[in-house]
């Protein structure tokens, strides 16, 4: 289709509702007041907490890509499912970013919190278990983000055509949401942003652009975007 040969041609992607780089996506990111004072200095450890696909990993890449444009190459590690051999193997430097730390046996982010603190580094974390105590028995003085889902249809319906916007500034207005596809997208969704661009990445491939999104188009877009990843689920 046309829309989809427009968005090739200016963004080489085929579908908006893929994964952007931070690079892309950097330029209509919002920051929260908490990791920008971390960026400032002004906080040593950061904890980033939300269920599955709420952003935590996107908020660390953002960091870390920020860092790198002030010449910071901050080491980030995603620890595995299981948790890890050695805290050893975990690198650290001035600022250490790790994704998923409630994987984490207590010992070992003891360990690697310790380490960070002995060489006056500061350290943020995604997890879905807070881990205030054992931050502060590190000498930490840590802050919290809690990303919550989104609650309020129009944040949700913006999403989608912020995404669109991301990719190519003239499509912002690319689609039409008729009445009640707001509310559909936010039940459909629970909130959750990647939900929300999962059903995005499923209307896009199904409808392309332009086009009036409907709630029973939002409807059958979720059906199949649940078909899509439930391998995937299960595989894990």
């Amino acid at each position: 289709p046309l829309a989809e040969a427009r968005f090739m041609q200016h963004t080489g992607h085929r579908n908006p509702f893929e994964p952007v780089s931070p690079a892309r996506l950097a330029p209509v990111y919002h920051w929260h007041p908490f990791a920008l004072a971390f960026l400032a200095g002004e906080v040593d450890a950061l904890q980033v907490i939300g269920l599955p696909g709420m952003g935590k990993t996107t908020l660390l890449s953002q960091v870390r890509h920020r860092l790198a444009l002030d010449g910071l190459e901050a080491p980030y590690t995603c620890i595995p499912t299981g948790g890890i051999a050695q805290a050893c193997a975990v690198p650290v430097g001035p600022v250490t970013l790790m994704d998923e730390t409630d994987r984490l046996a207590r010992a070992d982010l003891a360990e690697i919190l310790a380490r960070v603190a002995n060489i006056g580094g500061r350290v943020l974390l995604g997890t879905h278990r807070l881990h205030t105590a054992a931050l502060r028995r590190a000498g930490f003085a840590p802050r919290t983000i809690r990303l919550n889902p989104l609650r309020d249809p129009i944040a949700a319906a913006e999403l989608l055509r912020s995404r669109f916007a991301t990719l190519d500034h003239s499509a912002g207005d690319a689609w039409t949401l008729a009445p009640g596809a707001d509310r559909a997208l936010l039940a459909c969704s629970r909130g959750i942003p990647e939900r929300i661009l999962q059903i995005g990445y499923e209307l896009f491939e199904d409808h392309g652009a332009p086009c009036i999104i409907t709630p029973a188009l939002v409807r059958a877009a979720t059906r199949q975007s649940a078909r899509a990843v439930r391998p995937t689920a299960a595989s894990r």
